[in-house]
């Protein structure tokens, strides 16, 4: 980057200037992610939810509580994004008529 030449001679400031950009951008470093990252939920969480998601038409709260009978908990959010992430068309329930 050009900056990252000039800062030895100049200033920022009047880098900033010269450049129309602000300070802020000349000091952002952006953060590099690691490709390594462990894993917000276990896999065997996430495919216990991914079963129950797909055997029905059960919604996220249902799908979240049945876990939690066997003591596994996990947070709702976090089935809601599994959910979306594994089933973004889940099928509408069919529900009956009242009238005969």
């Amino acid at each position: 980057m050009a900056v990252d030449i000039l800062k030895k001679d100049m200033p920022i400031a009047m880098i900033s200037r010269a450049m129309d950009i602000p300070r802020s951008s000349i000091y952002y470093r952006s953060m590099e992610r690691s490709v390594d990252r462990k894993p917000r939920v276990s896999g065997s969480i996430e495919t216990e939810i991914s079963r129950i998601s797909g055997k029905k038409t059960y919604g996220y709260r249902r799908v979240w509580a049945l876990p939690r009978s066997s003591d596994i908990h996990v947070n709702i959010k976090t089935v809601r994004r599994i959910m979306r992430r594994n089933n973004p068309a889940l099928p509408y329930a069919k529900h009956k008529s009242l009238t005969g």
